[in-house]
């Protein structure tokens, strides 16, 4: 019993609550542009024995197409593209930034390895759990070069 506890511990402490998603404050309006910032590599916690760095994280910025951003918002609004689970938060992720008049309405934080999302309205958490479906292969497509 002792050794189930002292394993589950750790998963525990990685783990972040899941947040029921908020559809009222999800962004409704007209966007200006969306902004993908898709990082690789790893993390102190993924990296291997022998990894070269304990650390190595990349990052490219692109803007995504305006048509692209709005069919993007248009899935978010669908309530079955949402999984409430415990999503890992060591994995390395990527962002979309929402822009409307120039301010950020709406930021999302996806890891195409875990599936992990959480959302953010400013600096209010609005989801945190798994992304599947539509969205899953939306966000992984528009990550791709």
């Amino acid at each position: 019993m002792l050794r189930l506890f002292l394993f589950l511990l750790p998963c525990l402490a990685l783990a972040q609550y899941p947040k029921a998603m908020d559809f009222s404050k999800l962004y409704q309006g007209k966007l200006d542009s969306v902004v993908v910032i898709h990082r690789t590599g790893w993390t102190k916690e993924t990296s291997w024995p022998g990894a070269p760095e304990e650390e190595r994280i990349t990052e490219e910025r692109k803007s995504l197409p305006l048509s692209k951003g709005k069919r993007l918002l248009k899935i978010l609004k669908d309530k079955t593209v949402y999984k409430e689970e415990y999503p890992w938060v060591i994995d390395v992720v990527s962002s979309f930034l929402f822009y409307a008049n120039g301010n950020e309405v709406l930021t999302l934080h996806f890891s195409t390895e875990t599936k992990q999302l959480t959302m953010y309205k400013g600096d209010e958490l609005i989801f945190a759990g798994m992304s599947k479906g539509s969205l899953t292969q939306s966000l992984i497509r528009y990550l791709k070069p």
